[in-house]
């Protein structure tokens, strides 16, 4: 205790007046006590001083739970003055007992002119105030009458509650805030208030709009391209279609060798279109997330050696061996999706073809079990090639790179290939990867894990649609119908036909197929999807629903596009399969075959 202290505490009793008040004094451990103090004097009958008596309370615990709560309101001070967020609170009727200078920045009002009075009346829209407290009072299913006596019965039972407000500035302005109300008990237990946190949620509001604007302009934007993309892949597709077709027609019709190297040079010219084509519509099925995977068992030995056979002319006539080895490993068929499969594979072996000069291309496959009927599946493809400059390796699997644009100039591509490749196998929940030193070659690798499948009973390749066979119309005759706008479409299929032995009927459009099968029994109608008039999807329904589906002849789509949704609504119009732009032969069979065995 200072001198000045004592000073003043002398000064008092030594005029006979009784002094009250604390003091600090230290214990022998050296811990401060406060002593609540009364200090009386005696006076004997001269009025002199004879002695003073000291009666001393200990007061330590409550001078420091004074202490802790001057703390606590310093605290609480602070808080309400550095807050960003609004606080208020009111009393069980609403009653403004605090507001803080966050409040008075975000509505406008002064703390004094709000102390006192009644939020609900002047923070709010009445029309809001009703609605909210019937919504609450169907919430807590008591009687309880609509008004602020629903908001408190609610705030009985849960003392935490967060909802978006209009907060009423000042100004007449409305302010979109997110408030966090708290219910006050007393030391009872009674409900003596509200605590609500407020903040403000204008801004992120509008940027939620926005965004949501952002994301529907991009919904939108993504449907105008899909629906280009269909219609390019159509319009593109038809005349490489009348190419494609008319070409193999005239090969298997010409003898003179220098025609059959210019109509070779033509047909190679319209498969690397094609396949430049379809790599950008893949691209584009991948960024969008459209591309979904078919789940079918499938040989993966018989899927690896019938590309080979596709891609072995390329090698031979750069002189490159290609070769296939599967490490003896037991595992051959499994349940996946083969044509993505396949395309991955064929892609890779492409590549290395396309980038080796002379050597070989070698494909190793290896199967590890990794758990009950569940495998993982590695294809490799190694080659002697030019190598790839660890440099540029991490760019490989980019869209629309390739090692330099000199590799472009000189071996050509779109530079897709390997991100398409990298997109399908990321779907397919694998990886992608590869090793390369320049001037040795280079090794790609792609695993992905797939459950063993058992092997299917195909009889394919014992029947007699298993290959071409001019014959073949007589051996098993199928009345055909030909849908088909395009004169030089109905050109290519009818001389495809024409080369086994069926002689089909023609038509342009779907009012003429509904006209002609009134009057004629077709086995298989070959129908294109976009005619004038009746379109194939309109013109198939209606045969359905005329005919039956037991008695309808088999219909299979002719499309020029490869969008799934297309592809989808063949099979939602009632169509049995779907017949791709460009046709080939291969694909032609097949569809014969399918037609012929349910006929039999």
């Amino acid at each position: 205790m200072s001198d000045i202290f004592f000073s003043k505490l002398w000064k008092t009793i030594s005029k006979g007046m009784v002094w009250r008040g604390e003091i600090c004094n230290q214990s022998k451990s050296g811990k401060l006590i406060w002593l609540d103090t009364t200090i009386i004097p005696s006076i004997d009958s001269t009025g002199k001083i004879v002695r003073y008596t000291a009666i001393r309370q200990n007061a330590t615990e409550r001078k420091l739970l004074e202490t802790q709560l001057w703390a606590m309101n310093e605290m609480q001070r602070a808080i309400l003055a550095g807050a960003n967020y609004s606080i208020i609170s009111t009393d069980t009727q609403g009653t403004i007992q605090t507001f803080n200078q966050a409040a008075e920045k975000m509505l406008g009002y002064p703390a004094n002119e709000m102390i006192g009075e009644k939020t609900f009346l002047i923070l709010h829209d009445p029309k809001e105030i009703t609605k909210r407290a019937e919504l609450l009072t169907q919430e807590l299913k008591i009687p309880v009458q609509p008004g602020l006596e629903a908001i408190v019965a609610k705030a009985r039972l849960k003392q935490e509650d967060e909802n978006e407000w209009i907060y009423i500035r000042k100004d007449g302005t409305e302010l979109p805030v997110k408030v966090s109300t708290t219910a006050i008990y007393d030391k009872n237990g009674i409900l003596s208030g509200f605590l609500g946190i407020s903040r403000d949620i204008s801004e992120s509001n509008r940027i939620s709009k926005e965004l949501i604007a952002r994301k529907e302009e991009a919904i939108a934007a993504s449907k105008t391209k899909s629906a280009f993309l269909a219609n390019m892949s159509h319009e593109i597709r038809t005349p490489m279609n009348g190419i494609i077709g008319m070409t193999h027609l005239l090969l298997t019709e010409t003898h003179e060798s220098n025609n059959v190297e210019k109509l070779k040079i033509i047909q190679n010219c319209s498969v690397s279109l094609l396949e430049l084509i379809n790599d950008i519509l893949d691209f584009s099925k991948l960024e969008a997330e459209k591309i979904e995977l078919e789940m079918t068992p499938f040989s993966i030995h018989s899927v690896t050696l019938e590309m080979m056979e596709l891609l072995k002319p390329r090698a031979s006539e750069k002189g490159i061996q290609l070769v296939y080895q599967n490490a003896d490993h037991p595992l051959s068929w499994i349940t996946g999706d083969v044509t993505r499969f396949k395309q991955i594979l064929t892609n890779l072996v492409a590549n290395a073809i396309k980038f080796t000069e002379s050597g070989s291309v070698e494909i190793f496959s290896t199967a590890t079990h990794v758990a009950e009927k569940e495998w993982k599946i590695q294809f490799s493809v190694k080659d002697t090639g030019i190598g790839i400059p660890e440099d540029v390796k991490n760019k490989l699997f980019l869209p629309f790179s390739q090692v330099d644009a000199s590799t472009t100039r000189r071996f050509g591509g779109s530079g897709l290939g390997l991100a398409i490749s990298k997109g399908l196998c990321d779907k397919m929940g694998g990886t992608i990867s590869v090793e390369s030193e320049v001037g040795k070659g280079s090794t790609f690798s792609f695993t992905f894990n797939a459950p063993e499948a058992q092997p299917l009973n195909s009889t394919s390749d014992q029947n007699a649609f298993a290959g071409f066979d001019p014959e073949m119309g007589k051996k098993f005759p199928l009345r055909i119908l030909i849908a088909e706008d395009n004169q030089t479409n109905q050109l290519v299929i009818k001389g495809l036909l024409g080369k086994i032995g069926y002689y089909p009927d023609l038509v342009s459009n779907g009012k003429e197929v509904l006209d002609i099968l009134e009057k004629k029994k077709y086995d298989l109608v070959l129908m294109d999807c976009h005619m004038p008039d009746i379109d194939g999807f309109e013109a198939t329904q209606q045969i359905i629903a005329k005919l039956g589906k037991s008695s309808c002849p088999m219909i299979f789509a002719l499309s020029a596009s490869k969008m799934k949704e297309d592809i989808d609504r063949c099979y939602a119009s009632g169509m049995n399969g779907f017949l791709e732009k460009p046709i080939v032969i291969r694909s032609l069979i097949k569809v014969l075959f399918e037609c012929s065995q349910k006929i039999i």
